[in-house]
């Protein structure tokens, strides 16, 4: 594993932390459909992929500029892969990419994931089937990923872990064992004054701890926090 690609600075990572998604609704349960766009500079791969989905129950083929989006199928070479997502993750927030590209061998997949990422094809083993399976996981707030892809992804968060959350005494979701115990309290209903009581810290302390957390990853208010926490399995 090249560690330099991920000798990332904390401050920088941690800006750039969202909220976990949640999934789409299933089409299969709702009857919603879910919207689907291609970035991809080939007409064939953009007709192809379109011809795919549109055939296929629950999605809807939109133009890649339209306002609302759930998910951007990406046609890009995995040399230009991490350059590419990260301009759409700016365009596009909090819409989740299946991409479609060569093996993506030397690609640091955390920060690829970080900015969005939730499934690869690689084009040599494009199909049917394949493609409406890593679009159907994602749909489900899933992933599709290789197993070789899932061993790299799992070898460069425990990097992380161990050399940049861990001395700083933060778990992989940005949030310190004591921001945790206090969403914990906050989430049952607890006031301030009680959380202070329980966690043995002045009502002042929980106040600094809220706004230390919020201001960081930056959530718009308490229940955002608490949410985040949820969702994100902590609480």
């Amino acid at each position: 594993m090249n560690q330099k690609s991920l000798n990332v600075d904390f401050e920088d990572r941690s800006r750039m932390i969202r909220a976990v998604p949640c999934p789409l609704e299933d089409p299969r349960r709702t009857g919603a459909r879910a919207r689907v766009a291609i970035s991809s500079d080939d007409a064939l791969v953009n007709a192809g992929v379109a011809a795919i989905l549109g055939s296929a129950a629950g999605y809807v083929v939109v133009p890649a500029d339209a306002g609302s989006l759930d998910v951007l199928v990406v046609d890009v070479t995995a040399s230009k892969l991490l350059e590419k997502l990260h301009k759409l993750a700016l365009r596009h927030r909090g819409v989740r990419f299946v991409v479609l590209t060569d093996a993506p061998c030397d690609v640091d997949l955390f920060t690829a994931v970080d900015y969005g990422m939730a499934a690869v094809v690689p084009r040599d083993r494009i199909d049917v089937g394949r493609l409406r399976e890593a679009l159907a996981a994602v749909v489900r707030g899933g992933a599709y990923l290789a197993s070789e892809q899932q061993e790299r992804l799992h070898e460069q968060i425990r990097y992380v872990q161990r050399e940049v959350l861990q001395p700083r005494g933060l778990t992989a979701h940005g949030l310190d064992s004591r921001e945790v115990d206090v969403l914990r309290l906050l989430a049952r209903g607890l006031a301030l004054r009680e959380i202070g009581e329980q966690l043995s810290y002045s009502e002042r302390t929980i106040k600094n701890i809220l706004h230390d957390m919020m201001t960081r990853l930056r959530f718009r208010n308490r229940v955002h926090a608490v949410a985040y926490a949820i969702r994100a399995g902590l609480i």
